[in-house]
């Protein structure tokens, strides 16, 4: 498991510096992403943000070797 999270930490960086934060709830911080176990779920600030994150997945899968099943996504 720690070898995934340190594998999933680029990603998780990207996807925090690459798309502009949200406040989610009354009383949490302003967030872009939430990771838990092998789950990430991305918020977006607007629709238009969906081509940034489809950038960022694609340069995540080419430098990883990961894949992102769009099946489940």
């Amino acid at each position: 498991m720690l070898l995934y999270a340190i594998c999933l930490n680029p990603l998780l960086q990207a996807l925090d510096e690459g798309l502009r934060r949200i406040k989610v709830g009354r009383d949490n911080p302003k967030v872009t992403v939430a990771a838990d176990a092998d789950d990430v779920t991305v918020y977006l600030s607007a629709p238009e943000n969906a081509g940034k994150l489809e950038q960022i997945l694609s340069t995540y899968e080419k430098v990883a070797g990961a894949k992102v099943n769009t099946q489940k996504s």
